[in-house]
């Protein structure tokens, strides 16, 4: 996190903000996963929020992209949407991805998240030994030139379900593919 960081707490982000001494640029949601202490930090700073009914047709953690987005932020980093007790907050988290581009990236201290559109190549810094895995969200996720890894991806064919793109390794710090046909949930693990 940088100092010229826009920082938007999405509910329950407040209370990382409050324990991490970061003073966010806003906040927004429903505000049901936030605790006193956080709420009080947020008001104490005069932290701008933007309240959602909790009875809506999305998750909070959309409501923070495309606020990001209507201030013109791109890039965009989301910090703590792994954990947590609830496995549906986790795989909507992670297939909100989906609906954008790889732009946005989901991360924690061991994992990396994002989305490749066909067409869009990419090129990933990790450790040798670290794991690349490609999920297809599509029928069929084709996949064209590949550097740096153990298996090459070049040329293949993987359909919605098969797991047969997890876990593989880098074989060098940078790796670099490309998606020609479909979606791609990328996840690098350390």
């Amino acid at each position: 996190i940088r100092e010229d960081d826009f920082i938007i707490a999405v509910d329950g982000g407040g209370r990382f903000c409050e324990k991490l001494g970061l003073l966010p640029s806003i906040a927004i949601g429903d505000f049901d996963s936030i605790d006193k202490k956080a709420e009080s930090y947020l008001k104490e700073h005069n932290i701008e929020r933007i309240p959602f009914p909790a009875d809506k047709d999305f998750i909070d953690l959309e409501l923070g992209i495309e606020e990001a987005q209507h201030r013109g932020y791109h890039d965009i980093l989301i910090l703590g949407a792994f954990g947590g007790k609830r496995a549906d907050m986790f795989l909507g988290n992670l297939l909100l991805l989906a609906k954008y581009d790889e732009h946005i990236r989901m991360k924690n201290a061991y994992t990396e998240a994002f989305c490749l559109n066909a067409g869009v190549s990419v090129t990933v810094n990790a450790n040798v030994g670290d794991y690349l895995t490609v999920i297809p969200l599509c029928e069929e996720l084709v996949t064209g030139k590949s550097c740096g890894l153990k298996y090459a991806l070049e040329g293949l064919s993987f359909h919605l379900g098969e797991t047969r793109g997890i876990s593989n390794e880098f074989q060098e710090p940078e790796a670099s593919f490309t998606v020609k046909k479909g979606k791609a949930l990328i996840l690098i693990q350390k």
